[in-house]
């Protein structure tokens, strides 16, 4: 078993080559943020990412601060896909905004002005293989068939990295 560090690890590499998902708020709340594609600014050391997303037509004050959220990482000609499940957190605080600004670079402040920055904490994360579209002479189909007969592992059975 991975060391959770090393599960971290791993993950921050996945997201920074794959860098868009699908982001879902997962919460029943009628002021919920809308599903919507987003692009990864970071993922930090202690297993957060940090994202942008459009502000809401209604003010930011209703949206939740804590909602279960659910991104779903992959980019065309990439063999794998990451699923990943967590708490989401409106960063709405002057200070948390100043300091994740001043950490980061090429943002400013303007950048906000259109936009939210939300954090996830990350956990349960899915890793899913998929099969590559290599084309294969007959030989390597037999083989890879006779393989899968004799109970070879699927390749769409996911690899947990997280689990909390």
């Amino acid at each position: 078993m991975q060391s959770n560090l090393q599960q971290l690890a791993f993950l921050q590499n996945k997201i920074e080559q794959l860098q868009n998902a699908e982001f879902h708020n997962l919460s029943d709340s009628a002021s919920r943020l809308p599903s919507s594609v987003v692009t990864t600014l970071t993922t930090d050391d202690s297993g957060y990412v940090w994202f942008l997303v459009k502000k809401p037509p209604f003010p930011v004050s209703e949206i939740e601060s804590e909602f279960p959220v659910r991104l779903n990482y992959f980019k065309k000609g990439i063999n794998y896909f990451l699923q990943i499940r967590g708490k989401g957190f409106s960063v709405t605080n002057a200070g948390e905004l100043s300091s994740f600004i001043n950490s980061s670079s090429g943002l400013d402040f303007n950048l906000f002005n259109d936009n939210l920055l939300v954090k996830v904490k990350m956990l349960n994360a899915d890793y899913f293989e998929t099969p590559t579209s290599e084309k294969t002479n007959w030989w390597q189909n037999a083989i890879s068939s006779i393989g899968n007969w004799f109970g070879t592992s699927d390749p769409w059975v996911p690899k947990h990295y997280i689990q909390s």
